[in-house]
């Protein structure tokens, strides 16, 4: 019965208020659901590629204004939440009522989180902050967070501030940002919500709202500061720099990290003179007319060079040509074309068949093959079907040279729709698949993105776009490894945006970035060399970024206990929320100890006076040089053996597999340097990454991070 609560939860959880519920303290399962926002706080740096979000909030129980029995006692709050795709929590805090300071909470193993949880006494200021994974309805796994605090009363309540990282949004001559602040919605709000922001590479720069409430941005300090309700918000800042072209670096513990920005380097003579024919069918019943024939416009602009030439047509009550040849796209080309369209009422209805066959037929008597974009919000020509296969035979069938079609729907399109061996099709999406399909061309809808995303979804459609992308940063001396791309899977770049990655590197800046790809259906490969920001001063987002990158990759492989116990070791480090960690604020002598996970055992949570009797032992683990390329020497010291014990070696990569393993006898103040020259135990060399290397005497256990480069 849980489970299925806990599902159904996950549907509800974006309904008006988030999913906060309360449960009383005194043991009968009394609960309460109505809440009042006391305060709401969201602070956003942006370092480079990455924003960190600092969220401090409070809220406190409130009776049902209807009437209604309403238990006075102190209660535990639980809540269910999500963040953006991507963010990895790094901090959290409490502040019990009336005290003068937050504190911060340890970060633990999970077993050991939740014991110290329960174990705390109900009275004093306790939280416990998770990460759970949670199957959809269409089988995809989604990750949410989980917090438990208490107490909290009518009048008194805990104040919660949490951080965590994201990665930026690479978008046309932007960066955006998304804040989930929806989630910290309740019945009642009797704060006013504050947002700042600071962009450490555009100070001066102001926020602009994308979506969401907040307004009138003012400079308060080092932030931009807006006053908002506590809705999703989606904010756009200033490119990275204005190139796009970016590199930032840190170093942390011997290892450099990187973050690297860069647009496909197309020359202007390697783009080919395009014949176009721009193509408008919008009507009135959609509205947003001129709106979006202003950002047609736009992406048209964006889209296109001196040499391609251009010609439009439109509908009125029948198609409308601007002109009688497609002519050079001069200056004061376009703004003369779209003039005609610009200055209309919208018509009542759409021409679609009867535009696009006269567009064919003027390609046909010019001769030409060429380009037709179209821009329309018709949404019943594909029913029945044989409509839409006429449209097509009458277009694409009839051109003489080739044409290509890149069509931008606006259409609602849920008013019709058919289903075509099980794929079910909205408007006229069947139709514009297909002839974008059989003619090479591209498809974008508009249907479900917000307003912002309309320029970016028609340069998607119209601009020079390399395919395929790949790159591979090379640094003077060295070499870049472990790397991971922030583009949401993207692999098609329009020529106005950015390639985002980061990723470990061994050298120097500059950086040689080799860029692959297709371009107008030729292989495309160049270099560029981008230097690192001058004074740069490296920020740590990047090496949180990478390793939280790093942990979800190993949660996708089978979870040998090596492997958890890496990931376990890896989140704690570097305070990073995974699903084998916790945040945990224990009680209020804030101390704590655990015994953290050994193969075959369980974990063990005690107070720190209650072990005073076991005497600690150190073991000394190193490796030089680290990182390494052929071989490493791994020095290890045993000065505590309590007796003569046999010592384990293993080193492990991230796959949990062992790799090397090596064992002797030991005693009290043993050292060992032991060389491993980087192959497996059949004698192959193994490949470039960080493995850990393991040390187990008994209950003594040491490892470290090492990192290969070949």
């Amino acid at each position: 019965m849980k489970r299925t609560w806990l599902f159904i939860l996950l549907f509800c959880s974006s309904t008006a208020f988030a999913s906060f519920y309360a449960r009383i303290l005194d043991g009968s399962g009394y609960t309460w659901r109505q809440f009042d926002l006391k305060q709401l706080s969201c602070d956003v740096e942006c370092f480079g590629l990455f924003y960190q979000t600092t969220i401090t909030f409070e809220i406190v129980l409130t009776p049902w204004p209807y009437g209604g029995d309403f238990r006075p006692g102190a209660y535990e709050v639980f809540w269910d939440f999500n963040l953006v795709e991507g963010s990895v929590i790094t901090d959290c805090w409490i502040k019990s009522w009336g005290a003068a300071a937050f504190r911060n909470a340890e970060i633990v193993d999970l077993t050991s989180a939740e014991k110290l949880y329960q174990a705390a006494p109900t009275a004093q200021p306790r939280l416990l902050l998770r990460q759970r994974w949670y199957r959809s309805w269409d089988g995809e796994m989604q990750k949410r967070f989980e917090m438990n605090f208490s107490p909290v009363t009518l009048t008194q309540s805990p104040t919660i501030k949490i951080r965590y990282l994201s990665p930026a949004l690479p978008y046309y001559n932007a960066r955006r940002i998304i804040l989930p602040l929806n989630e910290f919605s309740t019945y009642q709000q009797s704060g006013t919500p504050t947002l700042q922001v600071w962009d450490h590479d555009n100070p001066a720069v102001p926020p602009v709202t994308l979506s969401g409430n907040a307004s009138d941005w003012r400079k308060s300090g080092d932030y931009w500061r807006a006053f908002t309700p506590p809705n999703r918000t989606t904010i756009a800042l200033a490119p990275e720099s204005a190139s796009r072209s970016y590199l930032r670096t840190w170093q942390q513990e011997g290892t450099s990290f990187y973050q690297l920005a860069v647009p496909p380097p197309v020359e202007q003579q390697l783009r080919r003179p395009r014949t176009i024919m721009l193509a408008i069918d919008l009507s009135s019943q959609q509205g947003s007319y001129h709106d979006l024939i202003q950002t047609f416009r736009n992406a048209v602009n964006l889209s296109t060079m001196a040499e391609d030439s251009v010609a439009l047509i439109y509908s009125t009550f029948s198609p409308v040509l601007a002109d009688d040849a497609f002519a050079p796209n001069h200056a004061g080309t376009l703004e003369a074309l779209f003039r005609g369209p610009f200055n209309q009422s919208p018509p009542a209805l759409n021409t679609l068949p009867q535009l696009l066959r006269e567009a064919v037929t003027f390609f046909n008597q010019a001769e030409r093959g060429g380009e037709i974009w179209l821009l329309t919000d018709a949404s019943r020509h594909c029913d029945p079907l044989a409509t839409a296969m006429e449209i097509i035979q009458q277009t694409h069938g009839r051109a003489v040279k080739p044409i290509v079609f890149r069509i931008i729907s606006a259409d609602l399109g849920y008013n019709t729709y058919q289903t075509i061996n099980s794929q079910v099709y909205y408007g006229n999406d069947y139709l514009y698949e297909n002839l974008a399909r059989s003619s090479w061309g591209t498809f974008v809808r508009l249907r479900s993105a917000p307003w912002y995303d309309y320029l970016d979804l028609m340069l998607d459609a119209a601009a020079p776009t390399v395919n395929t992308v790949e790159i591979d940063p090379e640094p003077a001396g060295g070499l870049a490894y472990t790397r991971f791309p922030l583009n949401q899977g993207r692999a098609n770049f329009p020529i106005a945006l950015p390639y985002y990655e980061i990723g470990l590197y061994d050298g120097t800046t500059p950086f040689d970035v080799h860029f692959y790809g297709s371009f107008q259906g030729e292989l495309f490969a160049r270099t560029v060399t981008i230097d690192r920001q001058a004074e740069d001063p490296g920020w740590q987002a990047v090496a949180l970024c990478w390793f939280d990158r790093y942990i979800q990759n190993l949660l996708l492989e089978p979870q040998s206990h090596e492997t958890i116990t890496y990931i376990e070791q890896t989140s704690v480090e570097n305070r990073l929320l995974t699903p084998y960690s916790g945040f945990i604020v224990p009680g209020a002598d804030g101390l704590l100890a655990f015994a953290r996970l050994e193969e075959g055992t369980s974990s063990v949570v005690c107070r720190p006076e209650e072990s005073a009797a076991e005497t600690p032992r150190r073991c000394e683990l190193s490796a030089f040089p680290n990182p390494f390329n052929a071989a490493t020497t791994l020095d290890i010291s045993l000065p505590e053996l309590l007796e003569s014990e046999t010592v384990e070696v293993r080193i492990i990569n991230f796959l949990g597999q062992t790799v090397h393993e090596h064992r002797f006898e030991a005693s009290a103040g043993t050292r060992l340097q032991l060389v491993w020259d980087g192959l497996d135990p059949a004698g192959r060399p193994v490949g470039s990454g960080i493995y850990l290397v393991i040390v187990r005497a008994g209950s003594l256990m040491k490892n470290i991070k090492i990192s290969l480069i070949k």
